[in-house]
C-alpha cells in the first residue's frame, strides 16, 4: 500500500509540474511515441517474422479500412455498408498525427447503426449471451480451458483449426486468439511448482500404500519435457483463445454452441458469465489482454511451449489464386478465384476421383473462354461412342469432330492475314516445326539411324519451305481462305501429295547430292506414298472436314489400333489444334477423358511434350493412376512432388501458357 501510495503522489506531482511547465503535450508525444514505437519493433515485426519465416504462411497486415469494416460488422450485419471511419491515428514512425474526418468517436459510430436501428449491444439480463439488434442476432461465447494432448506435428498442427471450421454447419463463427510470451520467471516458478505437486502426490500414494499414482507420473513427465524445452531455448506462450457463435434464436445458439463444443473433443466450454467482458475484449480496439482481467482469482489463459499453440491458429485458409475469374468453393466455404488467361497463368493442377466433376470444372472454365471471345480446340476420348463435352458443344453450335471420319489438312498453314512482322514469322514458324515433327515421327517410326533421321528431318524442312513459297502454292491457299470453308476453292487447297512433288532431287536443288540423301528422299516419298493408299491417308491427305471459324472445336480420338497409327493421328490432332490456335491472338486447347489414350506409349510421348512445352496454349490430361507412375518418370519431378495419390483414381493435368 504505501509503495502504491508514493508512486501515486510521484506521478500527481510530475503532472503537474509538465502542466506548470507547459512541456505536458510533449511528454504526451513522447508516451505515445515510445509506446506505438515498442509495439511495433516488438510486437508487430516479430509475429510477422514467425508467421512469414516459421510457417511459412503468406500473411498482410490489416489496412485501416479492412480494420474499420471488421469493426463495423461486428456491430452491424453483413448486409449494410460501412459508414466513413470518423477519425484515427497515424503514426511514420516519427510523428503521430491524426486524421478527423467526423469529430464523433468511432464507437459512437458503430453504435449509431443504420436505419434508426442502434447497434448497441445489449445482455438483456443473461449472463451467457449478448444481444447485437445491429446484426439481428445472438452471440455465444466459448473458451477454451484445457487443451488436447495428441501430438501433432507443424502441418498437422496448422490444419487442426481448419479441418474444424470447414465443417458445413460451423457458420457465423469467428475464432479469436491472442498469444503473449510468459516471463521465464514465471515459466520456471510454474515449473517447480507443478513439480513440487507431483513429488507431493506421489510421496502421498506411497505412504497410503495405494502404489502409483498414474496423474501425478504424468504431470511429472510433462513437466521434465517442458524443462527440456525451457533448457534448449524453447519459449512459453500464453494462448487466449475465444470462439464467438452467431445465431439469430436462442435454441439454435445452444445446439451450435453444443456441436462445437463436441467437434473439439469437449476442450472448449461455453461461458456463462462476464460474456459481455469477453466480446469487447476480442474487439481490435481493446488494449487489455483476453482472458486476463476477467477472471479476478486466477489466470484464465493456457500456457502452452512454443510448439503446441499452432493448432489453435485461425488465420490458416486455402490460398487466393486471382482476384477474379471463375469463381470455386473450397472446403471451408471460402471463394477462390481462378483467372486463367487475364493473369498469364502458366501451369495449374486439377486434381480429383474418378466422378469428382474434373470436367465440370473444365466445361466452367471453357465457357469462361468462350464468353471473351477467345476460341477453345481440344481433344477428347469417346470411350463406348460417348465422350464428355459432346452434347455442350453441340448446344453451342460448336464442331465434334471424329477424327476416324474426317479429315485434317496435315500441311494447311494456319490464317494468319491478320499478322505481320515479327508476330507472323513466329507463329508461322511454330507451324513449321509442328508439320516437321509429326512427319518426321511418322516416316521415321522404328527405325534406328540417327544419320539418315537427322538427314530425313533437314529433307523435310526443305521441302515444306520448296512448298509454301511456290507461288501456286500460296495462291491456292489463299484462294481457300478467301472463299472460306465449304467452297469450290476450299476443295482445291494443297494438300499431302501436291507437298509430296517436292520431295525430289530437282525441286531441292540438291547439288552435292550424297548416297545419304537418296535414301533420305527414298524413305520420305515411300512413306508418304504408303500412307496416302491407307485409311489414314484420307485423314491426313484431304482437305480439312471442319470449319476452323467455330468458336468451339474438339477432336475426338476413337479406335486406335498400331502404335504407329497412334503416333500419326496423336500428333495430326496435336499439330491441328496449334495451327487453330495460332490464328487467334489467345486460344485455349484442352484434352479431356484421355486415360485409356495416354496408356500407350505414343501417346505417353505427346502428353509429355506437352507439359513440357513453352508455347503459349492451355492443356487438360486426365491419365488414370496405373499410368501416372509411367508418366512421372519423364515428367519433371516438382509438377508430382506435392500430388498425393493414395486415394485418387484419376488426375487432371491443367497446364496454362498464354500469349
Amino acid at each position: 500500500m504505501g509503495t502504491d501510495f508514493v508512486s501515486t503522489l510521484i506521478r500527481m506531482g510530475n503532472k503537474l509540474l509538465s502542466t506548470a511547465a507547459g512541456d505536458k503535450h510533449q511528454l504526451q508525444q513522447n508516451f505515445y511515441h515510445e509506446s506505438l514505437e515498442s509495439a511495433y519493433n516488438q510486437g508487430f515485426l516479430i509475429w510477422q517474422s514467425i508467421l512469414k519465416t516459421a510457417w511459412k504462411l503468406d500473411i498482410k497486415p490489416l489496412t485501416i479500412d479492412q480494420t474499420w469494416n471488421h469493426l463495423w460488422y461486428q456491430f452491424n450485419a453483413r448486409s449494410t455498408t460501412p459508414k466513413t471511419i470518423p477519425n484515427y491515428w497515424t503514426w511514420d514512425g516519427k510523428n503521430l498525427g491524426e486524421v478527423i474526418n467526423t469529430p464523433v468517436h468511432p464507437l459512437s459510430i458503430l453504435a449509431q447503426g443504420i436505419d434508426h436501428i442502434h447497434s448497441t449491444p445489449q445482455h438483456n439480463q443473461r449472463h451467457d449471451e449478448i444481444v447485437l439488434p445491429g446484426r439481428r442476432q445472438i452471440c455465444g461465447v466459448m473458451t477454451i480451458e484445457e487443451i488436447s494432448r495428441r501430438k501433432l506435428n507443424t502441418i498437422e498442427q496448422l490444419n487442426h483449426l481448419f479441418e474444424i471450421v470447414q465443417s458445413d454447419d460451423v457458420i457465423d463463427t469467428e475464432f479469436v486468439i491472442q498469444l503473449n510470451t510468459v516471463s521465464s520467471q514465471a515459466l520456471d516458478q510454474q515449473l517447480e511448482q507443478t513439480i513440487a505437486q507431483a513429488n507431493s502426490a506421489k510421496l502421498m500414494a506411497e505412504e497410503s500404500a495405494i502404489g502409483r499414482d498414474v496423474k501425478s507420473e504424468q504431470m511429472l513427465e510433462e513437466s521434465f519435457e517442458a524443462q527440456k524445452l525451457v533448457g534448449g531455448g524453447g519459449a512459453g506462450i500464453y494462448l487466449s483463445f475465444l470462439a464467438k457463435i452467431y445465431r439469430s434464436d436462442r435454441q439454435i445458439l445452444d445446439e451450435a454452441c453444443s456441436e462445437l463444443g463436441r467437434r473439439f473433443g469437449g476442450n472448449l466450454k461455453r461461458q456463462d458469465s462476464a460474456i459481455w467482458a469477453l466480446w469487447l475484449e476480442t474487439l481490435p480496439i481493446t488494449i487489455g489482454r483476453i482472458l486476463h482481467k476477467t477472471s479476478i482469482v486466477e489466470d484464465r489463459r493456457i500456457k502452452l511451449d512454443n510448439l503446441s499453440y499452432y493448432r489453435y491458429v485461425p488465420n490458416l485458409a486455402p490460398e487466393d489464386v486471382h482476384q477474379e475469374g471463375i469463381e470455386l468453393i473450397v472446403k471451408g466455404g471460402k471463394p477462390i478465384y481462378l483467372d486463367l488467361f487475364r493473369k498469364n497463368t502458366l501451369r495449374g493442377l486439377i486434381i480429383g476421383e474418378s466422378g469428382s466433376g474434373k470436367s465440370v470444372i473444365a466445361w466452367r472454365i471453357i465457357l469462361d473462354f468462350l464468353t471473351n471471345n477467345i476460341p477453345v480446340i481440344g481433344m477428347d476420348s469417346a470411350v463406348g461412342g460417348n465422350s464428355s463435352f459432346r452434347w455442350a458443344i453441340k448446344m453451342l453450335d460448336g464442331a465434334h469432330v471424329d477424327i476416324s471420319r474426317n479429315s485434317s489438312n496435315l500441311v494447311e498453314p494456319p490464317d494468319l492475314r491478320d499478322y505481320q512482322g515479327d508476330d507472323y514469322q513466329v507463329r508461322f514458324k511454330q507451324w513449321k516445326e509442328t508439320v516437321k515433327n509429326t512427319l518426321t515421327n511418322y516416316i521415321m517410326f522404328g527405325i534406328d539411324d540417327p544419320k539418315l533421321t537427322q538427314r530425313v528431318e533437314s529433307t523435310i524442312v526443305a521441302t515444306i519451305e520448296k512448298f509454301i513459297n511456290n507461288n501456286k502454292i500460296k495462291r491456292r491457299i489463299n484462294q481457300a481462305f478467301e472463299a472460306g470453308y465449304g467452297s469450290s476453292q476450299w476443295d482445291k487447297i494443297p494438300v499431302l501429295a501436291d507437298w509430296l512433288t517436292f520431295c525430289t532431287k530437282e525441286k531441292l536443288n540438291l547439288r552435292n547430292f550424297e548416297e545419304l540423301d537418296k535414301q533420305a528422299i527414298n524413305q520420305i516419298r515411300t512413306q508418304v506414298t504408303t500412307l496416302l493408299s491407307s485409311p489414314l491417308g484420307d485423314t491426313v491427305g484431304r482437305p480439312s472436314t471442319f470449319d476452323p471459324r467455330n468458336r468451339i472445336k474438339f477432336f475426338t480420338i476413337v479406335n486406335l489400333e498400331s502404335e504407329r497409327d497412334q503416333v500419326l493421328v496423336a500428333q495430326t490432332i496435336q499439330s491441328t489444334c496449334i495451327r487453330l490456335a495460332l490464328q487467334y491472338p489467345k486460344s485455349l486447347i484442352v484434352g479431356d477423358e484421355i486415360a485409356d489414350l495416354l496408356k500407350r506409349g505414343a501417346l505417353l510421348k505427346l502428353g509429355v511434350q506437352c507439359t513440357l512445352w513453352l508455347v503459349n496454349l492451355v492443356y487438360l490430361y486426365s491419365p488414370s493412376v496405373k499410368i501416372l507412375k509411367k508418366f512421372k518418370s519423364v515428367v519433371p519431378q516438382q509438377i508430382f512432388s506435392k500430388i498425393s495419390r493414395s486415394n485418387l483414381q484419376v488426375v487432371s493435368l491443367l497446364m496454362v501458357l498464354l500469349v
